[in-house]
C-alpha cells in the first residue's frame, strides 16, 4: 500500500463523513461555513477525488 493509497482513503473517508454528519462538522464551528449544504457539497467533491487517487495509484503508477 502506497503514500498515495492512504492519501486517498482518508479523503474519501472525511468526505464520506462530510456527507454523512454534516451537522456536526458544523458544530465545530470550520471558518467561512455557513450552512450543512455546503459542507455536503465539499463532501461529493472529496469523494470522488479520494476514489480517483487510489485508482490512479493502483493503475497507473504500477
Amino acid at each position: 500500500m502506497g503514500p498515495l493509497t492512504i492519501l486517498g482513503a482518508v479523503s474519501a473517508s472525511i468526505g464520506l463523513v462530510q456527507i454523512m454528519f454534516p451537522k456536526f462538522i458544523l458544530k465545530l464551528k470550520p471558518l467561512g461555513i455557513k450552512s450543512s449544504k455546503q459542507i455536503k457539497q465539499g463532501g461529493y467533491i472529496t469523494l470522488p477525488l479520494g476514489v480517483i487517487v487510489i485508482i490512479f495509484d493502483s493503475i497507473v503508477i504500477k
